[in-house]
């Protein structure tokens, strides 16, 4: 079931698509372990047992992940329903090919 208007869908997945592309890249992955480096010397500096250090990381390192389940689900959904439109094409394209259960995942119950 779709919540939301459709400019807020539009606008979610264009941005989905932008935060996925950018997350994906060496850009991000540079960054993302140097901020592990830094973590790692931060603890050493700050000592581990702190638990304010320990509690702000836990913190970030949660809302990080959070966010990203939704933008990994959303693109794992859209590609998903890409592959299934091309497949639907190409069975109905096909002379004699069964094409009943084309689209068969769209349908409820």
């Amino acid at each position: 079931m779709r919540r939301g208007g459709p400019r807020l869908r539009r606008w979610f997945s264009r941005f989905a698509a932008a935060a996925a592309r950018w997350t994906g890249s060496a850009t991000a992955f540079v960054l993302a372990a140097g901020f592990v480096v830094a973590w790692v010397i931060g603890g050493l500096w700050w000592t581990w047992t702190d638990p304010t250090y320990a509690l702000i990381l836990n913190s970030v390192t949660t809302i990080c992940t959070f966010l990203m389940v939704f933008l990994i689900q959303h693109e794992g959904d859209r590609d998903t329903r890409a592959v299934q439109l091309k497949l639907d094409e190409i069975v109905r394209a096909q002379p004699g090919a069964r094409d009943d259960v084309a689209g068969i995942e769209r349908q409820e119950g």
